[in-house]
Order: C-alpha cells, then sequence, then structure tokens
C-alpha cells in the first residue's frame, strides 16, 4: 500500500539558484533520521531509485506549479513491501520539515515502518518543492550513490544499447557500427574496430530499426555507419532507412557466413604486423563476451574460429595480418588444441590461452592480461546473454576499462576477486534488475575504491 501526504505553505521572498539541491536534500534527511532516533527507530538509508524518482517528481511540481501526488507511486521500484510519499513546498527546509512533522499524515511517514528513502529537492527563486518517497524493502539496496555503482538499462537491449552510447559518446562521431541484436558474432567482431573509431556499436533488428536506435543515431550524427554482416542479419530496408543518419555513407561489411564477416571486418579495420590478434569461437559466446575491451586496449582484431578447426577466410586474414602474437579466448571445449597448434603457423610469437572453469572466470581471466589495477571503471554484464556485454565494449574501451560477468542474483568468486585486483574507481552495471539484481549491485559497491 502507499500512503502519501501533500503539505503547502506560505513563501517568504527568497533568493536561490534554480534546480536541485542536494545540500538541502541531505538537510531533510538528516532531520528525518534525527527524528527517527529520538523515537527509538532505526535511521533510513538512501536508496537512489528513489531519489532520481523524487527529483523528477519534485522539478515535475515546480514546472507546473501544482502540488500533488505521484499516481505511479507504486511502479518506482520492484520488490517493495509498502510505500509511502510526502510532497510539499515551503520557503526553508527547516520551517518545511516542522511542518511536516506537524501534521499527522507527513509525521506518520515520517516515523512509519520503512528502512529506506528518497529525497528530492527543486529550489525556484522564492520557494523549494519536497519530494519524500519512504519505502520498506529488502535489505542491501541501500545507499548505492550512482556515482559508484551506476546502473545504465532501458526497456529491452535496443534501448540499453542506446543509453550505453549516450553515456559514453558525444555527438559528431565519425563512425557508428550496426549489427544484428538476435546473435553475437558480428557485434563480437566489430568491438575492437568500433573502438579503434571511438564509436559504439548499436544493435537493430532484421528489417526494424527501433526507435531507441533511431533517436541515438539523431544524436550521435555520424559521418559514416557501417552495417556489419549482411542482408540476412540487417536488411536492405534497414540500410535504407539507416542513410537518412549519416552524413556522409553507410557502407555495409559483410562475407559469406560470420567466420568470413569477421575477417571481412578486420581486414577493413587493421593493417599488416598487428600487435595481436584475438581468436574465439563463433559457436558461443561467452568465453568472448570480455574480449572487446582488451583487444581494443591492445590493437588487435578477434576473428573466429570452430572447436575442431580454423576457416579459410581466418586464416587468410592472419596470413595477411602476421600478427606478433596470438591469444585464444576460451578453454579447448570453445577452440580444441589441434585449432592452437594450427594457430602458431601464422604468428612469429607465441599462441597464448586465456580461459578459467566457466565463464566468469575466463573473463577475469581475459582482463587480467591485461589491465592493471586502479582503472579507472569497470563495466559489469550478465553472463547469461550477449547483447549487453557487446554493447558495452567500446564504452569500456572508451573509458579504459575492463567488462566482467556476473549472474543476475549472485557475483561469481572469480569476479570478485579480479575486482579486488583491479581496484576501480567506478563500476557500471549495463541492464536492468531483471538482469542483474539489487542484491548484487550492492555487493559491487564494496570493490569501488574510496
Amino acid at each position: 500500500m502507499a500512503v502519501v501526504a501533500s503539505l503547502a505553505m506560505l513563501v517568504t521572498g527568497l533568493s536561490a539558484p534554480v534546480g536541485a539541491n542536494e545540500t538541502m536534500e541531505d538537510s531533510f534527511l538528516s532531520l528525518i533520521n534525527e527524528e527517527r532516533v529520538a523515537e527509538g527507530m532505526q535511521p533510513l538509508d538512501v536508496y537512489w531509485d528513489l531519489v532520481d524518482d523524487a527529483r523528477s517528481h519534485s522539478q515535475l511540481m515546480s514546472d507546473t506549479d501544482n502540488l500533488h501526488h505521484n499516481p505511479e507511486l507504486a511502479s518506482v521500484t520492484t520488490g517493495w513491501y509498502s510505500l509511502g510519499e510526502n510532497v510539499g513546498y515551503g520557503p526553508d527546509v527547516e520551517i518545511l520539515h516542522q511542518a511536516f512533522m506537524d501534521s499527522p499524515g507527513h509525521r506518520a511517514n515520517v516515523l512509519g515502518d520503512y528502512n529506506y528513502i528518497g529525497v528530492g529537492v527543486f529550489e525556484e527563486e522564492s520557494r523549494i518543492w519536497a519530494t519524500m518517497v519512504f519505502m520498506s524493502g529488502p535489505d542491501g539496496l541501500g545507499d548505492l550513490d550512482p556515482d559508484v555503482v551506476d546502473r545504465v538499462s532501458g526497456t529491452d537491449r535496443f534501448s540499453t544499447a542506446a543509453q550505453v552510447s549516450s553515456d559514453t559518446f558525444t555527438s559528431d562521431v565519425t563512425t557508428v557500427y550496426i549489427a544484428t541484436g538476435s546473435n553475437f558474432p558480428d557485434a563480437l567482431a566489430g568491438g575492437p574496430a568500433a573502438a579503434m573509431y571511438d564509436g559504439p556499436i548499436l544493435p537493430v533488428l532484421t528489417d526494424v530499426l527501433p526507435g531507441a536506435i533511431a533517436a541515438e543515431l539523431s544524436r550521435l550524427k555520424p559521418e559514416q555507419i557501417v552495417i556489419l554482416g549482411g542482408e540476412s542479419a540487417v536488411s536492405a530496408a534497414v540500410a535504407t532507412q539507416l542513410a537518412e543518419y549519416a552524413s556522409v555513407e553507410v557502407i555495409r561489411i559483410s562475407g559469406t557466413d560470420r567466420n568470413s564477416t569477421a575477417a571481412a571486418i578486420s581486414a577493413a579495420t587493421f593493417s599488416p604486423g598487428v600487435p595481436v590478434a584475438y581468436i574465439a569461437t563463433g559457436s558461443n559466446f561467452p568465453d568472448a563476451l570480455a574480449g572487446g575491451p582488451v583487444a581494443a586496449a591492445n590493437g588487435g582484431p578477434i576473428l573466429l574460429a570452430s572447436s575442431t578447426g580454423l576457416p579459410s577466410s581466418t586464416a587468410f586474414e592472419l596470413m595477411r595480418l602476421r600478427p606478433e602474437r596470438i591469444v585464444i579466448l576460451g578453454g579447448e571445449s570453445a577452440i580444441g588444441a589441434d585449432v592452437a597448434t594450427e594457430l602458431a603457423g601464422y604468428t612469429d610469437g607465441t599462441v597464448e590461452r586465456l580461459s578459467g572453469s566457466d565463464r566468469y572466470s575466463t573473463a577475469a581471466a581475459i582482463s587480467k592480461s591485461t589491465f592493471s589495477t586502479n582503472v579507472p571503471v569497470v563495466y559489469i554484464a550478465t553472463g547469461d546473454n550477449f547483447p549487453d556485454a557487446l554493447a558495452g565494449g567500446p564504452a569500456a574501451a572508451m573509458k579504459g576499462g575492463p567488462i566482467l560477468l556476473v549472474r543476475s542474483d549472485a557475483l561469481p568468486s572469480a569476479t570478485a576477486a579480479e575486482l579486488a585486483r583491479l581496484n576501480p574507481s567506478e563500476i557500471v552495471i549495463i541492464g536492468g534488475e531483471s538482469v542483474i539484481n539489487e542484491s548484487v549491485r550492492a555487493e559491487l559497491a564494496g570493490y569501488v575504491s574510496g
């Protein structure tokens, strides 16, 4: 159930900057928790999803000059047991807080059986608008500042990818890469190429340009759009639509299959004598999800092979590249020992293998091969599917950090150990709570450097 209460006050002539005010929000929180402690109650923890909602609602009330409750309060977050909301406006924090405490309905929320709160203040020239959302919810959600453990997500894989791009890349990028969102190989091979040109990879449906992707392309204003894969992956009709968003051209890089498409992407991007070439299976995605940022950081492509053989297109591209070394992503079930032996004929250097006992430890091993301690950021994606990690690859490369994998409801020990070694300044989760839940987010917060 939701318990709501509203309060309006006469205002005096004040002069203050317009906008959200974190200092006032902190003051409200302190006053509320003082009231609770005085009554022998536990103080409330901050839940940042509630803060975002409260700030948005306070600004809406200010913009419309209309004191009202949020009609969608019950959908603010999932897993809530009960919700309450106080809204009001007044001349300053202390006077408005006292008015709340003098009102039975507002006081009942402040001293209610809740464990989380989100306070949002919007300040006009002569008054402040305040929204307080109270929640009873599972332990472990509180005090996760989005500046420390951020979450980038949308309603689906397309809007999530668009949000990752929006949070990373400025408008007027030179090149944007487009791949099908229905399968992984083209986007996997395209990750290092996109990173080379400081641009994102955005997913589409075979016959549909999703609205979220179209909107992001409008914002990015790229000179060039590069479609990865043939018309069975991204149709000619979608290519025609994409032409509206490129100021110079739309080109397509493709081959007869996923292996030759990966080779064509490499040939269009990398010159002979690259320092490294990465080899991943084209049959499944988990082992290679972490490979994009590592390949980008080391200046080499990702090419595809099978567990039992080296496709001719991959072999020809390796002959052209003649990399200084070759690195296999994944264990022998992904790329067999005979293939590793064959790969030795395409480099004068070593053939290495980065693998672990599962997808999580393999991702950790890939990260450890390249990234040192005290990285600026680590991106976290689900290990159960591919779109979020592949969209995050160019972003992670752009910001100088790896991608690591988690379960939807657990932080694997291999990932935790690698986070402890990396000691990141920031962690970014890609995907919503249905993909990676808040208990995992709470646990990740313990691995952010102070």
